[in-house]
């Protein structure tokens, strides 16, 4: 009887071995994930960015174009920081932690405490609604204008 006890205990400890191995890639294969997206994130943000900035060029003919740093600059207004954690969390239907929100927004930010007090003001307006530390996008009610009803 011993000698089978001694022969499941060490295939538990292969098992194990084989578990932490897999777990590691796992984690590799997370963090890789998360970097990609982190990257793919950051570039689609500027071509949106650098698309307004044309459209609102063409539309505007002696307008002058903003160098992108000046633009960041100009972003810092309360409106458009709000705006733009709203933009964040509709880009993210599943929800964001906080900590992911403010990487995406730390160059726009000028401290993490005013992410919270935005959140909080989202939250108080009803427009974002918390669970389990992520926040989410309460989706805005279509407004059907100029159409009656047809009986």
């Amino acid at each position: 009887m011993s000698d089978f006890l001694e022969t499941l205990k060490h295939r538990m400890q292969e098992a194990q071995q084989k578990f932490l191995a897999a777990q590691q890639k796992l984690n590799g294969f997370q963090a890789e994930f998360q970097a990609a997206a982190q990257e793919f994130q950051a570039w689609q943000t500027l071509v949106k960015s650098e698309t307004a900035k044309e459209e609102q060029g063409k539309s505007s003919p002696s307008a002058t174009p903003v160098p992108a740093i000046a633009a960041t600059i100009n972003n810092k207004s309360e409106g458009n920081k709000t705006e733009a954690v709203r933009e964040l969390l509709r880009q993210h239907p599943v929800g964001m932690l906080p900590g992911d929100i403010w990487k995406q927004l730390e160059p726009q930010m000028g401290k993490r405490a005013y992410l919270y007090s935005i959140l909080k003001r989202l939250k108080d307006r009803g427009d974002v609604r918390e669970r389990r530390g992520k926040y989410f996008l309460n989706p805005k009610p279509e407004v059907n204008q100029g159409q009656g009803m047809v009986q």
